[in-house]
Order: C-alpha cells, then sequence, then structure tokens
C-alpha cells in the first residue's frame, strides 16, 4: 500500500526528463513521514532508527531501491515497466522482467562493499579527508582576514 502512496505520490508531478530515483528523493524530502513508512530501517529486524539506516545504505541507492519497485506494479504511471496486466508479448511473456532485473543487476554492483565491507577503513580516510579539507577552509579564511587587514 505505501508503494502505491509513493507512486501516486511521484505522479503527481512526475517530469519523465528527470530519472525516477530522484522524483523518489523529491517525494521524500518533502515530507519526512516517508523516511518513516519506507526507509531503510524496514531491512531489519534490529531495532534502528530511519536515520540510522539512511546513514548506514546511501540514499541514493535507498531511492533506486524504491525506484525499481515503484515501477514494477504494472500501470501505475508513465514510469511503470507494463502499461497494465496483459503488456507483454505472447512469446515473450519473461521479458516484463527485463526492467527490474537490469535494475537489481545495477543496484547489486552499486551495494557490493555494503555486503562486505570494510568500513572502519573508510571512515578513517574520509574522516582523515575532512580534516585536512577543514585546515585548509580555515588557513584560506585566515589568509583571506590577513590579507583584508594589510590593505
Amino acid at each position: 500500500m505505501r508503494i502505491l502512496s509513493l507512486a501516486r505520490q511521484i505522479q503527481a508531478e512526475y517530469d519523465p526528463a528527470q530519472p525516477l530515483p530522484s522524483h523518489v528523493e523529491r517525494v521524500f524530502r518533502s515530507d519526512p513521514r516517508w523516511v518513516q513508512s519506507l526507509g531503510p530501517h524496514h531491512l531489519t529486524d534490529e531495532q534502528i532508527t530511519p536515520e540510522e539506516a539512511m546513514a548506514t545504505i546511501p540514499p541514493d541507492v535507498w531511492w533506486s531501491t524504491l525506484a525499481m519497485v515503484v515501477r514494477m506494479p504494472p500501470g501505475l504511471g508513465p514510469f511503470s515497466s507494463c502499461r497494465d496486466y496483459g503488456d507483454a508479448r505472447p512469446s515473450g511473456l519473461h521479458l516484463v522482467f527485463e526492467r527490474t532485473l537490469a535494475d537489481l543487476g545495477d543496484l547489486i554492483l552499486r551495494t557490493r562493499y555494503l555486503i562486505a565491507p570494510d568500513f572502519r577503513s573508510d571512515r578513517q580516510i574520509a574522516a582523515v579527508i575532512r580534516r585536512c579539507l577543514d585546515r585548509y577552509t580555515e588557513q584560506d579564511v585566515d589568509a583571506a582576514t590577513h590579507h583584508q587587514q594589510d590593505e
């Protein structure tokens, strides 16, 4: 039911020039209740908050996952993989799953590191980069302030 509601929200302002995951993101950002009802915290039985789950699963991956699911039901909108339940060639009924299989393949490639992560080193590297960027930003601000005082 929630997926159908999401599809209706997307369809209300659907622009075929924009990728479907960006429409999912727009809907989620328009109302924080979407994260509660369709956030990645539903992937586990562990008691984690939607915010913790969104910090673990990259948002663009989550938007793409929901976009894949929204495309599956026939006839929900112009983004649906099939126009209706009869939208399949008689000799190729299995072809209705091609889009879903392609989406799954893309998601698998994008999420391999989530299955066997090395979060510790990734976070350490990210922390070092942030510290360096912060230091350079502070130096730039100090230099600009010093330059203005000299003038």
